[in-house]
């Protein structure tokens, strides 16, 4: 999440445990970054701590009101202090926290990542200025800025060792093996998915009814429990930066309406299981109540799924707007496939005598 303050541009990461903080002077290109934990708001631990936090910064920079109040208070070259004060009539007296971020060696990875990204950023600007005169240019000089204009994608698509899925609001791990997103605070009724998202707030969880408290914001799970991290999403994602994962090899996909460059999936070649469950969505509204909101996502074209080597599973339960399905004959190494609420009528063609279809 980026935002300005002050002289600074400023990056907000949300992970699990802790959240980082990284601002840049506008002028002096002087860097500031720290990681904040539990432990370091222990004075608001009854509040909520590090999530109680983390939520008044997003809304701070999202949507300032008159409650909060987010400022610089002092820079020196060592150590930038940044207050966060918010007031509200049932408190006594206002909260007031103060952070403090060291100044970014140029030796760390994220002073390194920000400075040769400011340096190619200078270097894309110039060339755009050169207009026509690039036409011009010695071929090796160009396929090097070329390949400077790629990396520089790269870097703005990851955060250290976490990708950036937009329309997620917490960066992943990139090593992750098992990813799934499921739309923030839905429950999927057939493989009883479902995900919360805030602390303060009960939901009736699938399997007895029971109510249970949330202290996650970002925890979700199916059926018993997941070991692992995940992503929550709300009805739209970006898969464009789905590429870094490269030691993915499952993946589910359920409940998002709208799934943008569903395409990019066909990079991930160690896909071994793909889930794609585009149907019965539940919401739990007031005093426990469920409604029933059965919808598709907008995923129409799989052909990319060829691209996928080691495909042994694919589920694409209530895609209904998933028509074509003749990419998948020349699929020899697929093994179960579920097309049950999809808008595919025919599947004679496929012939693999190995291939389990439920449909």
């Amino acid at each position: 999440m980026e935002f300005t303050l002050s002289s600074f541009t400023g990056r907000l990461v949300l992970n699990p445990s802790d959240f980082i903080l990284y601002l840049e002077h506008k002028d002096s290109a002087r860097m500031y970054e720290h990681t904040f934990f539990d432990r370091d708001f222990l004075e608001v631990s009854q509040m909520g701590g590090l999530e109680f936090v983390g939520r008044l910064l997003t809304t701070a920079i999202q949507k300032p009101n008159a409650h909060l109040d987010f400022k610089v208070a002092k820079e020196t070259p060592a150590i930038l202090t940044l207050i966060l004060t918010y007031s509200n009539p049932i408190l006594l007296k206002p909260i007031s926290l103060t952070m403090e971020l060291p100044a970014a060696r140029r030796a760390t990875g994220s002073a390194d990542v920000g400075e040769l990204g400011r340096k190619l950023r200078e270097t894309v600007a110039t060339v755009a200025r050169l207009g026509e005169t690039l036409k011009q240019i010695n071929p090796r000089v160009q396929a090097t800025l070329e390949k400077l204009m790629a990396r520089l994608s790269d870097l703005e698509e990851r955060t250290g060792d976490f990708v950036v899925l937009p329309g997620c609001e917490y960066a992943i791990p990139a090593s992750l093996t098992s990813l799934k997103l499921v739309a923030d605070g839905t429950c999927l009724l057939d493989n009883a998915y479902y995900s919360v998202h805030s602390a303060n707030m009960k939901f009736p969880y699938p399997n007895n009814g029971q109510n249970f408290p949330i202290h996650n914001p970002f925890a979700w799970q199916n059926g018993q429990s997941d070991v692992g991290s995940y992503g929550i999403v709300g009805d739209s994602v970006s898969l464009k930066n789905i590429k870094h994962f490269k030691q993915l090899t499952h993946l589910v996909i359920a409940g998002i309406q709208t799934v943008r460059f569903a395409n990019a999936i066909g990079a991930l070649t160690r896909l071994t299981h793909l889930t794609i469950i585009g149907v019965h969505k539940v919401q739990w509204g007031h005093n426990n109540n469920q409604c029933m909101n059965v919808q598709s996502n907008d995923i129409k074209d799989i052909s990319w799924v060829k691209n996928l080597p080691n495909l042994q599973t694919l589920i694409l339960k209530g895609c209904k707007n998933i028509m074509d399905i003749t990419v998948l004959k020349d699929m020899p190494q697929l093994k179960e496939l579920d097309i049950r609420d999809t808008g595919v009528r025919n599947t004679d063609f496929l012939t693999n005598p190995s291939l389990k279809i439920t449909k």
